[in-house]
């Protein structure tokens, strides 16, 4: 089976990677649509303008297959011949291998050899010099400008329809009234507008009533309960020796407790 790929250039390749399916979908819609001019292109050469059709064996076993959206780019597949064994020396041109020729509906060959007719159970064909037919490979470079700038405007003006990408890398809080397209990345996390809302108002509280971001002084308070009795304030005491601890290390760093020296 023989095929022609159409993935567009590196460029567009690269600026494919991390667009929104929309736009990808867009791209891929005018990849398919030149797809098909190729494939006319291809039907065209194949019934008479480069090959004389016999039986349209050929012709009907050219397809299109995509196109797929890929981790590189779009790729839309033109392919014909399947398990015609001709297709390929018709497309490239060459020479048949040697092969005998046997008599199929008759029980002797009949041919003419120097307007005399002949008659034979078996002939050794040497093998025969094909010319090169092209109608896949000709078809695409007729049409390769054709697809490479239409490609590139497809992907321009689908990207400029959903305007320009927004990244949220070191966060990002989307105004009301308007809905961009943004790029997120690994680890990020979106909130829905009911989770986002009372996110907000508490964020907003903290910072007007003189916390880190009214840029005052922050006192965290630790008051732990001793509920239980006497015996038992030893494990009391062990249960949050860590947080104790932590305590006792920033009031020394902070000064406000000193150890005396030993």
């Amino acid at each position: 089976m023989l095929t022609v790929t159409l993935t567009g250039d590196a460029e567009l390749g690269a600026r494919l990677d991390g667009l929104p399916a929309a736009v990808l979908a867009a791209v891929a819609a005018k990849s398919a649509a030149l797809a098909d001019q190729l494939l006319d292109l291809v039907g065209q050469k194949l019934s008479g303008g480069v090959l004389q059709s016999r039986t349209g064996a050929l012709a009907a076993s050219v397809g299109v297959d995509g196109p797929t959206i890929t981790e590189t780019g779009v790729v839309t597949t033109l392919f014909a011949g399947a398990d015609l064994k001709y297709a390929a020396i018709q497309e490239y041109g060459g020479v048949t291998a040697p092969h005998d020729i046997l008599p199929v509906r008759a029980k002797a060959l009949a041919f003419l050899v120097g307007g005399e007719q002949v008659f034979a159970k078996i002939v050794h064909h040497p093998g025969s010099r094909i010319p090169e037919r092209s109608y896949l490979r000709s078809s695409l470079a007729e049409m390769a400008e054709t697809i490479g700038t239409e490609m590139k405007d497809a992907m321009a003006q689908a990207a400029s329809a959903f305007g320009t990408l927004t990244l949220a890398a070191g966060g990002y809080d989307v105004p009301a009234g308007i809905n961009p397209i943004t790029q997120l990345h690994a680890q990020e996390m979106v909130l829905p507008a009911r989770l986002a809302n009372p996110m907000r108002d508490m964020l907003s509280s903290y910072g007007g009533g003189g916390g880190a971001a009214g840029g005052g002084d922050t006192h965290l308070h630790y008051a732990p309960q001793v509920t239980e009795a006497r015996g038992d304030f030893r494990q009391q005491l062990q249960g949050h020796a860590s947080d104790l601890m932590a305590m006792i290390q920033s009031a020394v760093r902070s000064g406000s407790l000193k150890l005396a020296a030993g």
